[in-house]
């Protein structure tokens, strides 16, 4: 189990703070209502009264995406808690350079990492690309990405389709695998 620790100073509207969280109350604490990809998954933020924090306890086998929300919701309960965040017992993975990420702390670079990594992989793969309602199908042959602000971009790609060569430009194209073997 991974566990992020949230240090309040003074106990503020914390049953606000956990519903714009997106946080039910119950009687062990706040179970967070966003649904998990594995449908008996759940975060569980317990209140630690004696010593001024709330742990969120959550699983070490859940999906990229799920612990996208769980950042997310970390991210609002230290804004409205004004809660200084202990992340080290959430460990994600290490960085290019060696450091160390974690679910809250070095999350956004963690990302970038695996965008880049993931992205690198596609190439000579089929995928589709997604531009707001637009969409190609085709073998990735090569793309154009850019890091802002530890957010990770893809700005142009080159498709094979079944009429030739596309290039497709845009801001923030998404590049998602088929799963379709040639």
């Amino acid at each position: 189990m991974l566990k992020v620790k949230l240090y309040y100073k003074e106990n503020r509207n914390s049953e606000g703070a956990f519903q714009k969280a997106g946080f039910s109350k119950a009687r062990e604490g706040y179970f967070l209502d966003k649904a998990l990809s594995k449908k008996r998954e759940s975060v569980l933020a317990e209140h630690k009264a004696d010593s001024s924090f709330y742990q969120l306890i959550f699983s070490g086998d859940l999906t990229f995406e799920d612990y996208q929300i769980i950042h997310d919701a970390v991210k609002i309960l230290a804004t409205e808690l004004e809660a200084e965040i202990d992340d080290d017992q959430a460990f994600m993975g290490y960085l290019e350079n060696g450091e160390k990420a974690c679910l809250y702390y070095h999350w956004k670079k963690w990302k970038a990492y695996l965008l880049k990594a993931k992205h690198r992989s596609m190439e000579g793969q089929k995928i589709e690309v997604t531009k707001g309602t637009d969409k190609w199908q085709g073998i990735l042959l090569g793309y154009t990405d850019k890091t802002v602000n530890d957010e990770f971009f893809v700005t142009e790609c080159t498709i094979l389709g079944t009429s030739g060569e596309i290039r497709v430009q845009g801001e923030d194209l998404h590049l998602t695998p088929t799963g379709d073997f040639l």
